[in-house]
């Protein structure tokens, strides 16, 4: 207040307004509270001005007050840019622009998952959302990339090139509009190993590959699918749908090992155990029951939710 108070005795009137300007600013910035500078924010008019105090407030409620006096797209790019302080900041920000040009200019300087979202929402580019699918960090940001595209080319390279998330290539194919190229990128998924068959996603209780499989209807990309993936469950699906596998009352089964047999007809493996119980506990919600096999000692756990004991085909080379 000081400076503010010397400035006016100057003669130059540029000058003076200026500095009074550059004072307040000042001021407004380094306020710890709102209603500490509130009365002096409420005389600031220039979008540069508000872009200063965005960017440098010291206080986040000041920054977002700024945030909201500014429509200059340019000016709020900047505040996304330069204020890595507060992801609430940036976030409130973004939801002022809509250049572009500029959400792409922006995205890589943002860190919140859910900002980055926000940037995809709002983009239409079909070559910024197709860089941003193929190497954002996030698989969430990436995903929801490949659900905006369009471009069939950016698509059928996602599917190629992706490595380590399932549901992203996935997600690529299912929006391939040539059926015959859509369906050999399904039959590529399923044949990968990027995606351990021995991990779900807990949201959707199921596998990339398996989806993929799901999506076969080529009997030739499902038989090339049954004999090449990687992963033994793929490969059961693929040859249940192909028709590989005998109808259950038709299967000719020879002994393979202690508690394994194999069908002389289609080849398709089923365990076979003789579990007896070995022990039970009543937690009250669920019954817990614990068995072993009689014939190879191999051990598993039933609950009242459903076994979990070794069950279902398998492949068996031998």
């Amino acid at each position: 207040m000081v400076r503010m108070r010397a400035t006016e005795r100057l003669h130059d009137q540029k000058e003076k307004q200026t500095l009074v300007e550059k004072n307040r600013v000042d001021f407004v910035i380094n306020s710890h509270e709102w209603r500490e500078c509130e009365s002096e924010f409420a005389q600031v008019s220039e979008q540069t001005a508000f872009a200063a105090i965005a960017i440098n407030a010291k206080d986040r409620l000041v920054a977002e007050k700024a945030i909201e006096k500014l429509y200059d797209q340019t000016l709020l790019a900047e505040v996304i840019i330069k204020h890595t302080k507060s992801s609430d900041v940036q976030y409130a920000a973004l939801c002022k622009l809509n250049d572009q040009a500029l959400l792409a200019a922006v995205i890589g300087s943002i860190g919140s998952e859910h900002a980055r979202m926000e940037v995809v929402n709002k983009l239409t580019v079909q070559s910024v959302l197709a860089d941003i699918a193929k190497f954002d960090s996030n698989t969430k940001v990436r995903s929801t990339a490949v659900e905006k595209l369009t471009d069939q080319a950016a698509l059928t390279e996602i599917v190629k090139m992706e490595k380590h998330n399932g549901f992203v290539c996935l997600s690529a194919a299912e929006r391939l509009a040539d059926r015959s190229v859509a369906q050999e990128a399904f039959a590529y998924i399923a044949k990968q190993d990027f995606y351990p068959e021995n991990m779900r996603y807990v949201h959707s209780g199921s596998e990339p590959l398996l989806d993929a499989v799901k999506n076969l209807d080529d009997r030739a990309l499902l038989v090339d699918v049954a004999h090449n993936a990687k992963s033994t469950e793929v490969r059961i699906k693929a040859m249940e749908k192909a028709g590989l596998i005998c109808k259950k009352d038709e299967h000719k089964w020879i002994k393979t090992g202690t508690c394994l047999k194999k069908c002389a007809v289609c080849g398709i493996g089923l365990y076979d155990h003789d579990y007896k119980e070995v022990s039970s506990e009543d937690t009250g919600e669920v019954s817990l029951s614990t068995y072993e096999c009689t014939k190879c000692g191999q051990s598993g756990w039933a609950s009242g939710y459903g076994s979990e004991l070794q069950d279902g085909y398998c492949i068996l080379d031998v």
